[in-house]
C-alpha cells in the first residue's frame, strides 16, 4: 500500500463494542463438542446487529472435533446495508472491491474462508503472520500501531464474545476472494467507468472508458458552486479514490466530450442544476416496444430515462437535483460503483455508414459555402471594394462594417465566428463517428479551411477538439493553431486526387490552401514551392473571358461550392452563378508575391504576363510588390481576400485610415462577446 507512513499518521482506531470482553481462562477439561462451541458463538453474538447476516448463517454449519480442538477465531465481516444498490464482489487488479452479500452467499465453504483454528488475542495477530482458515485458505496479518488488516481488509481492533473456546473480530468485507497480495484497504471509492456509446450486443454497457476525469462531490450545491472535494483520472475504465473522507458523494464524469450529466439546466435554479436521469440502455427494438413511457428519442442503444413523475412521458418536467449518481463511501472500505457515460442521443452518434458519412459530410459542404460567400462580402466590405448600399438586402446585417463602427456585441461579428466554429464542431463530431480506414482527406481541407479563415479575420483563436468541446475554452497558442492546418492539409493532399469532379474538394485544393496559410506566416519558399508544383502540374488553365473563369467545372475552377446562391449574393458578385472558394488565378498570384518577395522579379514578372495576355494586354518586365498588390485586386474582386491581403502587406492603414480603420486594432475583428462572456479564459484581442 502506497504511502503506508502516511497511514500510520491518520489511522483512527476502530471499536466495535458488544458487551463484556473476557479473557481466555484456563483450557477446559473436556474435550470440546463443535456443536456446542457453534451454539455458544451464534448465543454471544445474536444480539449484534452489525454482524447479523453472518451469525445467522452460522446456524446452519457443521464443524468437526478436529477443527474446534483448539478453539476458533472467527473474523465476522460487517452487514452491508447497502447490499441492493452496491454492486457484486469483483478483484480489480490487486484491489478488492467492497461486497454486498446475503445469507445465500455465505456457503460453509465461505464461512470456513473466516474462521482459524485457536484462540488468537490481539497481540497475536503480529505483523506478517500468516493464519491457516478451516477451508484452507491463506490470511496474511498486516498491522500499523493499532489498525489491522487481514489479506488487505481492515479489522475490529477489539476482541468480542472472548471465551476459552472463542474469539470473534469484525471485518469490513468478505474475506472470499482476497489474497496474501492484497493491498490494504483504506477509505476509498472505485469508480468502473462504461462507455455507454459503444453498445452492441454482448455489450449491454457499452465499453469500459479508457481516459477522462471523475469528480467527487460533498454536495449537490457543491457541485452548483463548482467545489469538488476530490478529482481522480480515468485509467482502464476506472478512477480509484485511495484514502478519502467517509460520506455521502456525488460523482462526475467527464471522457472526451461524453458525459454522466445529461440535458443539464444552463444555470443552476435555487441554487442547484438538473438534469435527466438514466434508468439503463434500450437493448432491443423489443424492449423499446414494452417500454410502457413515451420517449422520443427511445432507440437501441440510447439511454431509457427515468419518469420521475410517473405520468409516462419522458419531458422536461422528468429532472432532479445533480449530480444524481452517488456513492456512500464507508470508513475502512474500497467501494466500487458503476457510472455510465455518453450522449443525450446516443444513436446519433454512432458510427456512421459510408452514406451517412457522405451525407452529413455533404451538408457541412453546403454551410461551408455559405459562410465563404458572407466571408467575401465582410471582406469587401472591409476594404472598401463594396459599399453596402449596393447590395440593400444586407444592409442591416453588414452595414457596421462598412465604417469600422462595430463592436463585439455586433450580430455580423457573432454570426462569422459562430458560423465557422459550427463547422468544426460538426466535422469534429463526423470524424469521431467515422469507422477505421474511411479516408478523411475532404474532412482535413473543410476544417483546415475553416480555421483559416477564423484565423485571417478573428487572430487569436482557439482550437476546438472532441475532448475540449462543450467546455470552457480559451486563445490556443497562433503556431499551434497554424501547424495543425499544415498538418491537416498536408494529410489531405496525400489522400486526395490531383483534381476532383464538379470542383470538389482535390489535392489541387490541398496545395493552394497550403500555399495560402504560408504567405500568412511570411512563408514564401514555402508558399512559391506549392504554387509551383499546382502550375506544373499541367491541371488547371486559365480562362479566357468571364464566362470561361466562372463557368462550372471549368479549367479555372479548384474548389468551389456556389449551388442554392440566393439573389443578393448574385448580386454582389456582379451576377455570377459560379462564386468559387479556389480557383487558378489566385494560385498564380500566390506565386508571383512570393517571388517577388524573395527577390526573383524576373519570374514573378513571367506569371504576370499570364495574366496580362489574358486581357490582351502587352508583356512586361519584372514584377514589382505594388504590380502585384494591384493584379490582386483587379484579378480578384470581391472574392473575400483584399482585406486580409491588406492587412498582410501592412498597407491597411494607409488606404482604410479615412474610412475608421486603426492600427493595432482593426487589423482582426473583436472576438464577440457572447463567447466572451460563455468563455471566462478567452483574451479579447486589442483595441476592443
Amino acid at each position: 500500500m502506497k504511502n503506508l507512513n502516511r497511514m500510520v499518521m491518520v489511522a483512527v482506531v476502530l471499536s466495535f463494542v458488544f458487551g463484556c470482553k473476557k479473557d481466555p481462562v484456563n483450557p477446559p477439561e473436556e474435550s470440546r463438542k463443535p456443536a456446542e462451541v457453534i451454539d455458544n458463538l451464534i448465543s454471544s453474538l445474536e444480539t449484534t446487529e452489525t454482524i447479523s447476516v453472518f451469525v445467522d448463517a452460522l446456524k446452519g454449519l457443521s464443524l468437526s472435533a478436529t477443527e474446534v480442538e483448539e478453539g476458533i477465531t472467527v473474523f465476522a465481516p460487517l452487514n452491508d446495508e447497502d447490499a441492493q444498490i452496491q454492486p457484486q464482489a469483483r478483484m480489480m487488479g490487486n484491489k478488492m472491491s467492497a461486497q454486498a452479500f446475503g445469507a445465500d452467499d455465505l456457503s460453509p465453504m465461505v464461512l470456513k474462508d473466516h474462521i482459524v483454528k485457536g484462540v488468537l488475542k490481539l497481540a497475536d495477530l503480529t505483523n506478517g503472520r500468516v493464519l491457516i482458515s478451516l477451508s484452507g485458505k491463506e490470511l496474511k496479518i498486516s498491522r500499523i500501531g493499532d489498525t489491522i488488516w487481514i489479506n488487505g481488509v481492515q479489522i475490529g481492533s477489539d476482541e468480542m464474545g472472548a471465551t476459552v473456546d472463542q474469539v470473534v473480530y469484525t471485518v469490513k468485507t468478505l474475506l472470499s476472494g482476497t489474497s496474501v497480495d492484497d493491498e490494504l484497504q483504506t477509505t476509498s471509492l472505485e469508480v468502473t467507468v462504461w462507455d455507454a456509446t459503444a453498445w452492441a450486443p454482448g455489450q449491454p454497457s457499452g465499453v469500459e472508458a479508457m481516459s477522462g476525469t471523475v469528480w467527487l462531490y460533498a454536495s449537490q450545491q457543491d457541485y452548483a458552486n463548482g467545489v469538488a472535494a476530490y478529482e481522480a483520472t480515468i485509467d482502464t475504465g476506472k478512477a480509484l479514490f485511495e484514502d478519502i473522507e467517509p460520506g455521502l458523494y456525488g460523482i462526475v464524469v467527464e471522457s472526451g466530450d461524453k458525459g454522466s450529466i445529461f440535458y443539464q439546466t444552463t444555470e443552476p435554479q435555487e441554487g442547484y442544476y438538473f438534469g435527466m436521469v438514466p434508468a439503463g440502455i434500450f437493448q432491443s427494438q423489443a424492449e423499446i416496444d414494452e417500454w410502457p413511457v413515451m420517449q422520443p428519442d427511445a432507440a437501441v442503444g440510447n439511454f431509457k430515462w427515468t419518469d420521475v413523475n410517473s405520468d409516462g412521458v419522458i419531458n422536461g418536467q422528468d429532472v432532479v437535483r445533480l449530480p444524481y449518481e452517488q456513492a456512500e463511501v464507508k470508513d475502512g472500505r474500497v467501494t466500487s460503483v458503476e457510472v455510465l457515460v455518453g450522449y443525450g442521443d446516443n444513436a446519433a452518434h454512432k458510427p456512421l455508414t459510408p452514406e451517412e458519412f457522405g451525407a452529413q459530410l455533404n451538408a457541412v459542404h453546403n454551410q461551408i459555402g455559405a459562410w465563404q460567400k458572407e466571408l467575401a462580402i465582410a471582406d469587401a466590405l472591409l476594404s472598401g471594394e463594396a459599399v453596402v448600399d449596393t447590395i440593400p438586402a444586407l444592409a442591416s446585417r453588414f452595414g457596421p462594417l462598412t465604417n469600422f463602427s462595430f463592436t463585439p456585441a455586433a450580430p455580423v461579428i457573432n454570426d462569422l465566428w459562430q458560423g465557422g466554429y459550427s463547422f468544426i464542431r460538426s466535422l469534429n463530431v463526423i470524424e469521431s463517428r467515422t469507422p477505421e480506414a474511411t479516408e478523411l482527406g475532404t474532412l482535413r481541407v473543410f476544417r483546415a479551411y475553416t480555421y483559416l479563415q477564423l484565423m485571417h479575420y478573428f487572430g487569436n483563436i482557439p482550437l476546438a477538439t472532441m475532448e475540449n468541446q462543450g467546455t470552457s475554452l480559451s486563445n490556443s497558442d497562433p503556431d499551434a493553431v497554424y501547424d495543425f492546418i499544415v498538418a491537416e492539409l498536408e494529410r489531405a493532399a496525400a489522400q486526395l486526387p490531383q483534381r476532383a469532379a464538379g470542383g470538389g474538394v482535390s489535392k489541387g485544393a490541398a496545395l493552394a490552401l497550403l500555399a495560402k496559410a504560408a504567405l500568412f506566416k511570411g512563408n514564401y519558399q514555402a508558399a512559391a514551392d506549392l504554387t509551383g508544383q499546382i502550375i506544373a502540374s499541367g491541371t488547371y488553365s486559365l480562362g479566357i473571358s468571364t464566362a470561361q473563369i466562372f463557368q462550372s467545372g471549368g479549367s479555372e475552377i479548384i474548389w468551389d461550392h456556389s449551388e442554392g446562391m440566393d439573389a443578393s449574393i448574385k448580386q454582389f458578385f456582379f451576377g455570377r452563378s459560379v462564386f468559387p472558394i479556389i480557383r487558378y488565378t489566385e494560385v498564380l498570384l500566390m506565386n508571383a508575391e512570393a517571388l517577388v518577395a524573395m527577390g526573383k522579379e524576373e519570374e514573378a514578372g513571367q506569371i504576370c504576363n499570364q495574366l496580362a495576355e489574358r486581357r490582351g494586354l502587352p508583356p512586361g518586365g519584372s514584377a514589382t510588390a505594388d504590380q502585384v498588390w494591384g493584379l490582386w485586386g483587379r484579378e480578384m474582386p470581391k472574392e473575400g481576400n483584399q482585406f486580409v491581403n491588406m492587412v498582410r502587406w501592412g498597407q491597411a492603414a494607409n488606404a482604410l485610415g479615412w474610412r475608421g480603420y486603426t492600427e493595432g486594432r482593426n487589423s482582426v475583428l473583436p472576438i464577440p462577446q457572447s463567447v466572451m462572456d460563455a468563455n471566462p479564459n478567452m483574451r479579447q484581442n486589442p483595441g476592443y
